[in-house]
Order: structure tokens, then sequence, then C-alpha cells
């Protein structure tokens, strides 16, 4: 009986104790989209060409789930519960390819690599060397682009852009949206260049 008394005893002393070094359970994590700014244009338009995106390629660091954010000049922060929903150069190719299909309308836009019939026009490919938020509240967008022309292989255009857009909130929201932006900026450059080249 006195076994049996203390054991009693010590058992919900032991679950109290224990059940008050249980740690709070994690925030959840929170899942972002790029959205294209560039809206469609009402109708629809037949298509005359046919441009090829890709490769789509990021930096090492830039290929991870968590968003990025540059804190000093040789320093970088991984969010803890931002995240992006699919791998970053894959939601990056698909954002750039409806903005450039908006800017573009009778150009259809193929994410590359694609099986398809009807031969490409032209071809752009992207090297993402940075896409991020800056230390001075910016988002920033830095990449390497070249314009090809499929019937040749001809380089039309290879430049460097680098586009900053100010973060007009302190939350994350803020930050994809402007984040957003830059892609959607990007996407005029290219589509410049796609109009003004020779075919």
């Amino acid at each position: 009986m006195i076994r049996r008394r203390t054991v009693l005893t010590v058992l919900p002393l032991a679950l109290l104790v224990g059940g008050g070094c249980t740690p709070p359970p994690a925030a959840p994590a929170r899942y972002w989209t790029l959205g294209p700014i560039a809206p469609h244009p009402p109708g629809t338009v037949p298509y005359r060409e046919a441009i090829g995106l890709g490769p789509v390629t990021v930096a090492r660091y830039l290929d991870r789930s968590q968003l990025v954010r540059r804190s000093g000049s040789h320093r970088l922060e991984l969010a803890d519960r931002d995240s992006w929903p699919e791998p970053l150069a894959e939601h990056l190719g698909r954002v750039l390819a409806d903005d450039l299909e908006a800017l573009l309308p009778a150009n259809e836009v193929r994410l590359l690599p694609a099986d398809t019939p009807t031969p490409l026009a032209f071809r752009l490919q992207l090297e993402v060397l940075a896409f991020e938020a800056t230390p001075t509240g910016e988002a920033r967008l830095d990449a390497r682009w070249t314009l090809i022309r499929e019937r040749d292989g001809q380089w039309l255009i290879s430049r460097r852009s680098r586009i900053d857009r100010p973060v007009t909130g302190a939350d994350t929201e803020a930050l994809v949206a402007a984040l957003s932006e830059t892609v959607s900026l990007l996407a005029q450059e290219m589509a410049a260049a796609v109009r003004a080249a020779p075919r």
C-alpha cells in the first residue's frame, strides 16, 4: 500500500514538471508567390511568333526555399518562416513568361525545355545573380540575360540588368510586391529587345 501511494503521488508531479518544459509551438510557415505586374490584354490575339525562355538559373545561395535578405556587404539572412512555394528558378521563369506574354501579345512565350512542333523565333536565357532585400530598404534583381535568334543561333543581345525598387512597407508582403515589380521591369527590357530584334 505504501509503494502504491508513493507512485500515485509522484506521477502527477512528474507530469506537471514535464508539461512546464514543453516548448511553445513553432510559428507556421508562410509561402509567398510573385505576381505578374503587367495585365494581360483582353480578347484573343493570334500568335505570330514563339519565344523560348530558358534556361532560367539562379545563384547557388538563392537556390533554396527561404526568402533572402542582405543585412550588410558580406552578410545574408534567411527568413525563418517565409518561403517560396516552389524552386525559385521555376517560379521566376513562370512569372517572367506571364509578363512577357502580356507585353508581347502577338508572341507565345514557352518555358524551356518544352516539346513543341512550332519553331522558335527567339530564345531568352536568364542567369539571376541576386534576388533579395537590400540593407537600404530596396528589392534588388541583378541578372544577366541573352537574346538569341533561333534560325542562325546569333546572339543579338547580351546584357546585365540591375533593378532596384523601394519596399514600401516593413512586412514581407511589401518585399514580395517590390520583388515582383523588379521582375516586371526586367520583362519590359526583354520585350523591348524582342520588338527591336532583326528577324
